[in-house]
């Protein structure tokens, strides 16, 4: 089966600041009452939608709470269903390996239990801390979006026997290096530039947040933003360009 990552995109770039826009066309409409049909974000949120990935923050009325920070455990859910569609457009066709749990903090009875085992099975996260537990409601940092939507991919493509961009096996292992510096704020020697970096190569510039879309003051342009919350718009732009195939 082949996997290609329909992906359209335009980048505008002015010294010293990157400037990002996405033109991606999959998914048309208004799905949810609090993301117009003319945000950046409002493809990568329908196709999360018409695909079975997100049924949004409220059913109602209808709402996708776009600029609202996503946690941990809610990333969990939302990668393993992207991986999922992505392999055999089925977001719910996947078991788990062991129903011991793999982090303390997440047992048997919590609610995204089976979404966070397998996301453990897939390498795609270590945990927080010391590996122990998982701060499901903790919010997901950009710098942690960057990285598991990096290892998402890579899943992916190693599912569908699809090939891996060059390095990025590399990358999963946390070995992957980059000669350039794409974000002012994410310089050589910050603990995720490799990540981040690998992260805009591979995934491209639909990675980085949109800045238009922050919280004033948030981030501004040309930065990753590498502590700030992810929001779920955010989030939803990294899963479909970065990670959904089909």
């Amino acid at each position: 089966m082949m996997f290609r990552l329909r992906t359209f995109l335009s980048l505008a770039v002015t010294l010293p600041c990157l400037l990002l826009s996405s033109g991606i066309l999959w998914a048309q409409g208004q799905t949810f009452t609090d993301v117009l049909a003319t945000d950046p974000y409002s493809p990568a949120v329908e196709m999360l939608y018409l695909h079975g990935i997100s049924a949004g923050c409220s059913a109602v009325p209808a709402r996708f709470c776009p600029t609202q920070p996503i946690t941990r455990g809610e990333m969990a859910v939302l990668l393993v269903r992207t991986v999922y569609a992505a392999v055999n457009n089925n977001p719910a066709n996947f078991t788990v390996n062991s129903q011991v749990p793999y982090f303390n903090d997440v047992p048997v009875g919590h609610p995204y239990f089976l979404f966070i085992q397998k996301l453990k099975e897939l390498n795609i996260t270590a945990g927080c801390g010391d590996g122990t537990n998982f701060c499901s409601a903790d919010p997901i940092t950009n710098a942690q979006l960057a990285v598991m939507a990096t290892r998402a991919r890579a899943v992916v493509e190693q599912l569908a026997n699809a090939p891996a961009p060059a390095g990025l096996p590399n990358c999963r292992s946390g070995a992957c290096t980059s000669a350039m510096q794409y974000f002012i704020d994410v310089a050589p020697g910050h603990p995720y530039f490799s990540w981040i970096e690998k992260a805009f190569e591979i995934v491209g510039p639909a990675l980085a947040p949109y800045v238009s879309n922050a919280a004033p003051g948030s981030c501004t342009a040309g930065c990753f933003c590498p502590d700030t919350p992810a929001t779920r718009g955010q989030a939803a732009i990294a899963l479909v360009h970065g990670v959904f195939f089909q």
